[in-house]
């Protein structure tokens, strides 16, 4: 993916958030009705510091070893996350959208 269309994608994701914030708060202050309008919980599983490690090349790289090593590391995060935030499932955001994408 170039750089284009990582910034297009980061776009579109961020317009997203905001919409989901704005709703939120709609929500939140009363003037929309929650019986109609239901929250999104929000949920971020990352590792950035191992993803940043791979460089821009990796992105190109489908050998069946490099897939295997990203899977895994994808469980290890994922594991860690649950672990951390289950409790959060279904019931709330396990971040603040505005503070992550506004």
């Amino acid at each position: 993916m170039n750089r284009l269309n990582e910034l297009s994608f980061n776009s579109s994701l961020i317009g997203e958030m905001r919409v989901i914030a704005c709703v939120t708060d709609l929500i939140d202050d009363g003037k929309l009705d929650s019986n109609q309008y239901k929250r999104i919980n929000v949920h971020w599983i990352e590792d950035e510091k191992q993803m940043r490690g791979l460089g821009v090349p990796s992105k190109l790289n489908a050998r069946l070893d490099f897939l295997l090593h990203l899977k895994a590391i994808g469980r290890e995060v994922a594991d860690r996350w649950i672990g951390h935030n289950f409790d959060a499932i279904g019931r709330r955001s396990t971040i603040d959208v505005k503070e992550m994408f506004l």
